[in-house]
Order: C-alpha cells, then structure tokens, then sequence
C-alpha cells in the first residue's frame, strides 16, 4: 500500500497528470494507494482509478484497518501512517525524495532511529519490484518491545510509564492473543 502524503505539495507542483506519472511506476495490480482526506481528493482518487490497475482506496477509510492488510507500507514523506505502520510491525519505506524537503535525507532525520524503516532513494521513480528487491536484500531488524520503547524511556514524563509497558509486555501479547482466538471483534462492531 502506498499513503501519498504531502499531497497539495505535490498537485501544485506537478497538477493532476504530473502526480499520476509521479507514483506510476509504483502502480501495478498487487498494489493499493490512499490519498489523505483533503481537498480535491475524490478528482484525484477518479483520476488515479481511471489510469491505473492499482486499487485506489477512497480517503474516507480507516488507515489502520488498510495497513493491517498489507505487508510493506510506502509513504513519499514523514507521516504519522510511517509511524503507525512500524508500531504494526510492518516493513515500512520512505521514499527518500528532494521534494518539500531542505535537502535530500530530510526524513532520515525525523524517522531514521525507527525499527522496521526502510528509506529508498526516489529521485528517479522505480518501480514496485525494485523496491521489493531492495527489501529483500536488507535483513529488516524486528525489535524487541524494550528495543522499540527506548527512545521513549528517556523522556521524564513517560519513563515509569514506558517501563511499565516493557515489564509487561508479555500480558499484553497474551491478551492480544486470547482476544483473537476467541474472536471479540464482533462484540465490539457497532451494528
């Protein structure tokens, strides 16, 4: 799945036809793209469903529910979906660019310290089977619970917090776990 982000950036900068060509290389029939929920966001979702094999998912639906359906996640900029996409535990990549940034390695400097982050240069479009190989050839490092909320220990106002989560985190796997044997889900749909 890719999540565009930066998305008036880059309609004002290339209009509707260059942002197409922008992500096409990226667009084939095993791939999805959602746009956020701004303005003009329906002409473009029609526009990208009209010249693409790639499911479009309409801006209105759950990111969360979509990321849980993927494996890798793409984003062409910082974005909170970035983050919330490697807390899934999914392989994560940024696609490194020189648009709206300072300079090139912008990202690196907010999401570099991430686990599961992959950062693919795409000054010069590639495709979905270039970035694919490029995960293959990287072991991508899973995390221990500790390991992921380190960063997070060191601020005062978590820290006994965090460490709390990373005592327990076990209790929380087992719960996860027991709440998908026995199939909550339903007991929580509002229907």
């Amino acid at each position: 799945i890719i999540f565009v982000s930066i998305f008036e950036h880059l309609q004002d900068f290339y209009g509707l036809k260059g942002l197409f060509q922008y992500f096409e290389p990226l667009l084939d029939e095993d791939t999805a793209i959602k746009f956020p929920l701004w303005d003009n966001h329906k002409e473009v979702e029609a526009y990208f469903k009209k010249n693409s094999v790639a499911q479009v998912c309409e801006a209105h639906w759950n990111s969360i529910e979509i990321i849980k359906c993927f494996d890798i996640v793409i984003s062409n900029h910082v974005s909170s979906t970035l983050m919330e996409a490697v807390f899934l535990n999914k392989k994560v990549v940024c696609l490194e660019s020189d648009i709206a940034t300072p300079h090139p390695h912008y990202q690196r400097s907010f999401l570099g310290h991430l686990p599961n982050l992959e950062f693919f240069p795409y000054f010069v479009p590639k495709t979905i089977s270039s970035i694919n190989s490029y995960l293959e050839s990287k072991v991508l490092k899973r995390l221990t619970p500790e390991e992921m909320l380190k960063p997070f220990a060191s601020v005062d106002s978590k820290s006994e917090l965090i460490r709390a989560l990373i005592q327990n985190h076990q209790v929380f796997l087992k719960a996860d776990e027991y709440i998908k044997t026995k199939n909550f889900k339903s007991f929580f749909t509002l229907t």
